[in-house]
């Protein structure tokens, strides 16, 4: 907290830095839950600068407060157990302002002191700050950043004095916050509406007398000046309602023709009294007393439809507000979450309400304290997505809507199990490849390790065939083996596989006949050989290319 220095309370220079700070005395206005000032009074005092002026008894009132506070502060002193001093400071950054009537020297206690109240001292007695002071209170922890306020109601005696610690409730700094930082943007666009005083109906011209005399006749009467009268009066009744003084006008105007009508029924009996037979006269009392009634029925009808209409619109106007400060809410996320931001109770705020001007100030409250709720909202959804963000694995976190609605706490540990999971996966994932790969290559190794030692078993083949050759120039063609059927579930070949195994080299039926290998079997038209007998036919071959090799050298 930042202390001002030489300000005291009371004083011009004082007033001139309540008149540019957010005052602590003004957040119940501004979260619309002051007694005694409404936000957009408050509004209008901060746009203009004009404050309401302070009369002889609002003066004595102050005064007496100042007196009681005096009187008090050995009181709380004594509860508080520390010296207490009035001081006037800012937060840190100059945004908050607020006023103590005591604070001790270390700033870890404050006080603040409320003349006698009796409604006030049962809601202390309750436990609970009245609803008009404590957003007071809470701007006054926030400011100073003590650990408690002493809340005090009295008349600076002990027998009428109670009180109780209040301290700074959980997420209570950030709605204060977010309620100026809406007060400032609403401010910035406000245009203060003409200052009207309280609406009071016009007093109606007053009719002329009624005068008939009749005795079997009309002897005299008044009656074309009463009704030329009467009707200019009724046709000049505004029936263009759109403000609170033309809505008291014509509810004036309804009262005053209902007195007309009862005037007339009065004349009506009157005259029939005397006479039979005075159709004129009756006439013109009846076409008068009708055309007040149509006015006032009109009338009637009309005060309540305008009246519901006008709701309507500014109930209309309310939820356009709230529905735009929604979608600015959902694009400045991207549109990547949808938030349960609520919605205004515009319609329970309107209730009981009478004049326009009090029905705009409930809604417009009740609008802007969602606006306070839904930017929490939003700024704690915000964080999240800058956590969720910052972790990198966007494919972790599809559940955005149900994520950015934990605290930072939870969501940080969300986070770290959710990739410390991954990374386990990913971790048994790769070692299942690494096993794969290694059995793979196992395979491929015994794969090759069969054909290299095959490759050295035709080799000694070829070596053995080569010697045999070099034993005798000429040998003997082979006797042809016997043909035998195969064994049941024995490997064939067909003559095609031997040709794609020794290709480039080829052979025909006739050449491993000749070779001493008869068929098999058939397949249709393909010829079947044991493939047992393959490595057989292998080494014929080579013995007889050595044995051709050698007839070539000795020719």
């Amino acid at each position: 907290m930042k202390i001002i220095q030489g300000l005291i309370q009371g004083t011009a220079e004082w007033l001139e830095h309540r008149s540019n700070a957010r005052n602590a005395s003004d957040a119940p206005a501004v979260m619309g839950a002051s007694s005694y000032k409404t936000r957009d009074q408050l509004m209008s005092e901060r746009a203009t600068g004009i404050t309401p002026e302070v009369d002889a008894a609002t003066q004595a009132r102050f005064d007496r407060g100042h007196a009681i506070e005096e009187a008090a502060r050995q009181i709380a002193e004594r509860i508080v157990g520390d010296d207490l001093f009035p001081v006037i400071g800012t937060t840190d950054d100059g945004y908050l302002s607020a006023s103590f009537d005591g604070l001790t020297m270390c700033c870890t206690t404050a006080w603040e002191c409320k003349s006698w109240n009796e409604r006030k001292a049962a809601s202390v007695r309750a436990g609970e700050v009245p609803d008009t002071d404590y957003w007071q209170v809470i701007q006054q922890l926030v400011v100073s950043g003590a650990e408690r306020v002493l809340y005090m109601i009295t008349d600076g005696t002990d027998e009428k004095c109670v009180w109780m610690w209040v301290e700074l409730p959980a997420g209570a700094t950030e709605q204060l916050f977010a309620a100026w930082q809406q007060f400032d943007a609403d401010s910035a666009g406000y245009t203060p509406a003409p200052v009207e005083a309280p609406a009071v109906g016009k007093t109606m011209d007053s009719l002329p007398a009624l005068s008939v005399r009749v005795e079997g006749r009309v002897i005299a009467s008044n009656l074309d000046v009463f009704r030329e009268h009467a009707m200019a009066v009724i046709e000049g009744i505004n029936t263009d309602l759109q403000t609170d003084q033309d809505f008291a006008d014509a509810e004036t105007a309804v009262k005053w023709c209902r007195d007309v009508e009862s005037r007339l029924d009065g004349a009506e009996q009157s005259i029939l009294g005397q006479t039979a037979d005075i159709d004129a006269a009756v006439r013109t009392v009846r076409d008068v007393k009708e055309a007040t009634r149509q006015k006032r029925l009109a009338l009637e009808r009309l005060v309540k439809a305008q009246k519901e209409a006008l709701r309507q619109k500014i109930a209309l106007d309310a939820r356009g507000s709230w529905q735009h400060h929604a979608e600015v809410i959902a694009v400045a996320l991207g549109h990547r979450v949808q938030l349960n931001l609520g919605r205004p109770d515009i319609d329970g705020a309107m209730k009981g309400k009478r004049t326009i001007a009090s029905l705009r100030d409930a809604a417009s409250t009740a609008v802007a304290q969602w606006k306070v709720s839904a930017s929490l909202t939003h700024q704690a959804a915000a964080k999240a997505l800058a956590m969720i963000d910052d972790a990198g694995r966007p494919e972790l976190f599809r559940d955005l809507n149900e994520l950015v609605t934990k605290d930072a706490e939870a969501l940080e540990h969300i986070i770290a199990g959710r990739i410390a999971e991954a990374e386990r996966q990913e971790q048994e994932r790769q070692a299942a490849e690494r096993e794969r790969i290694r059995v793979e290559e196992e395979a491929r190794a015994r794969h090759l390790a069969e054909r290299e030692a095959q490759a050295q078993a035709q080799a000694q083949a070829q070596a053995q065939a080569q010697a045999q050759a070099q034993a005798s120039m000429v040998e003997p063609a082979p006797h042809p083996q016997q043909v035998r059927e195969p064994a049941a579930g024995e490997a064939m070949m067909k003559l095609g596989d031997i040709n794609a195994l020794i290709a480039p080299l080829a052979i025909n039926a006739d050449g491993l006949a000749q070779l001493g290998f008869q068929p098999a079997g058939q397949e249709r038209a393909a010829r079947l050989y044991r493939a047992s007998d393959f490595q057989a036919i292998c080494n014929a071959m080579a013995q007889r290319l050595a044995q051709a090799c050698k007839q070539r050298e000795a020719a």
